[in-house]
C-alpha cells in the first residue's frame, strides 16, 4: 500500500474511515477476491481430508466423496461422471458470481459507478 496516497488523503482532510473505505479497501480488493474465491471453492470441493481421515465413515461426506463413491466404488460411471461435471459447473458459477459481484477493476477505472 503506497503511503503517499494515505498521506495525501490525510492532508486533504479525510478521516480514518474515509481513508480505509476509499483508499485501502479498493487497493486490496483483488487480493481479497482471490483469497475469498480460493477458500470458498476449496471448501466446496473438499475431498482429501475426508477421504484420508474417515474414508466416508460416520456419514462424513461431500459432493466430491459422493462422486468418487459412485464412480469407483459402485462403478456407476454415468452418475459419477455427471456429478463431477456438476461440481465443475457449480465451481464455475460461484467463481463468476464472486468476480462479477466483488469486481476487480483498478481503483478509479470504474468511472460509471460513481
Amino acid at each position: 500500500m503506497p503511503e503517499d496516497l494515505l498521506k495525501a488523503a490525510k492532508v486533504d482532510g479525510a478521516t480514518a474511515w474515509q481513508r480505509f473505505t476509499r483508499i485501502t479497501l479498493p487497493l486490496m480488493k483483488p487480493a481479497i477476491l482471490v483469497a475469498l474465491l480460493f477458500r470458498t471453492l476449496d471448501s466446496f470441493r473438499i475431498f482429501d481430508n475426508i477421504y484420508i481421515l474417515t474414508a466416508g465413515a460416520n456419514k462424513t461426506g461431500s459432493v466430491s466423496i459422493l462422486g468418487y463413491d459412485n464412480l469407483f466404488n459402485a462403478l456407476n460411471l454415468g452418475i459419477g461422471s455427471t456429478i463431477s461435471i456438476l461440481i465443475f459447473i457449480c465451481v464455475a458459477i460461484i467463481a463468476v458470481i464472486f468476480i462479477l459481484g466483488f469486481g476487480t477493476a483498478a481503483p478509479g477505472s470504474d468511472l460509471g459507478r460513481r
